[in-house]
């Protein structure tokens, strides 16, 4: 089962990096998404991306899922995991963006001219997918959604191209994953590891006991 989840998890990095790099080399193809989606604005739709991306602030998303985890008590353990990923996330993040100017789609089509921040990663998609790795059951079903919408509306407002988008998924994701296998830092971890040994070795104490109890019965009944 771990290794079929390391599989996953390598080859879901190999697509999303593929996918960049694709989108990096023809740039056009990157335009010609942002300006189909500008085709589909309306007010409606308007209204509701931008309330999904005010949500899907990295801000707004940091605090609710460091909230979540610490508050319930069987994620307590991942909290600094967790903390650490969003703060590997960021500082990569913030770091290509001082290191690597990328206009904004908004720039580029004209739709405003007021200055910004390089787009070369997104942020809100960034942290969106930085707890991926520690959710479980639904609620992880309902967050990869949510992740997925905040980063559709980022294209869809014209703040990120599609390869900003998918290098913001990439960095969270891998941060995850790089702060997901940093054991060490679990909450309560040393006595996890002591209850755990408990239980080994009373299953095997009762091990022992129900080979005993079959060895006694073996040499009665031959004893008859």
């Amino acid at each position: 089962m771990k290794m079929k989840n390391q599989i996953s998890q390598i080859s879901l990095i190999l697509a999303l990096a593929a996918a960049f790099i694709l989108l990096a080399v023809f740039p056009a193809a990157d335009l010609s998404i942002v300006n189909a989606l500008q085709t589909m604005r309306n007010a409606p739709l308007d209204f509701i991306m931008l309330a999904i991306t005010s949500i899907g602030h990295w801000a707004v998303t940091s605090l609710f899922i460091l909230v979540f985890f610490y508050a319930v008590r069987e994620n307590r353990k991942n909290f600094l995991l967790v903390l650490g990923s969003f703060l590997l996330t960021f500082l990569i993040a913030v770091l290509l963006k001082f290191l690597i100017f990328k206009p904004r789609p908004f720039e580029v089509l004209g739709l405003e001219k007021s200055e910004s921040f390089s787009g070369i990663v997104s942020g809100h998609t960034a942290a969106a997918f930085a707890p991926f790795v520690f959710l479980r059951g639904r609620f992880r079903i309902f967050w990869l959604l949510f992740a997925l919408l905040v980063a559709f509306s980022r294209i869809y407002l014209a703040a990120h191209f599609l390869s900003d988008v998918i290098l913001g998924a990439l960095i969270g994701y891998v941060s995850g994953l790089i702060f997901s296998n940093l054991k060490f830092l679990r909450v309560g971890r040393r006595a996890e590891e002591g209850s755990q040994r408990i239980k080994r070795i009373k299953e095997q104490k009762h091990g022992k006991r129900k080979r005993k109890g079959t060895n006694s019965w073996f040499y009665a009944s031959w004893g008859n």
